[in-house]
């Protein structure tokens, strides 16, 4: 992004190693309400969990709901 306009600016919120209901429960600390572009590479982590994918569903619904608010 950087190469094609220098006024970009990229930033790694990464946290190895948290599910994603952790990551839902630090959202806000995690990304700028001026943010124009959020990816979110969560999910796998939650295997470890009971339910895990269930768990998951539930949570990028709301941070989903969150971000579209």
């Amino acid at each position: 992004m950087k190469e094609n306009d220098p006024s970009y600016g990229v930033v790694n919120n990464g946290c190895s190693g948290i599910n994603s209901t952790q990551l839902r429960a630090h959202l806000t600390e995690l990304i700028e309400k001026d943010d124009d572009v959020i990816l979110l590479m969560i999910g796998t982590n939650n295997r470890k969990l009971p339910n895990g994918m269930i768990v998951l569903f539930h949570d990028l619904m709301d941070i989903m709901k969150r971000l579209k608010a």
